[in-house]
């Protein structure tokens, strides 16, 4: 289980070293968001690394964006679905 671990927190933080790049012009405002600030809580390599592990270690993952506009006291984080 050590291992497994090891393995996934390395590619985890392989990745978490990526841009991201959101194609199309209609979501310029989401690409901006996750470039800078994906949450309160969160850097974007932080938000990258939890994202990686999940998927790893869940085979799936969601992304739910909750825009301020719509709910200000909504809560910003994002947990793993287990």
């Amino acid at each position: 289980m050590e291992l497994i671990r090891s393995a996934v927190e390395s590619i985890a933080t392989q990745c978490s070293k990526l841009n991201p790049v959101v194609v199309g012009k209609k979501y310029k405002n989401i690409e901006r968001m996750l470039q800078f600030a994906p949450n309160k809580i969160m850097t974007t390599q932080q938000f990258i690394s939890k994202l990686v592990t999940i998927i790893k270690v869940e085979n799936n993952a969601f992304i739910i964006p909750i825009y301020p506009k719509y709910n200000p006291d909504a809560p910003t984080s994002f947990k793993s679905p287990s």
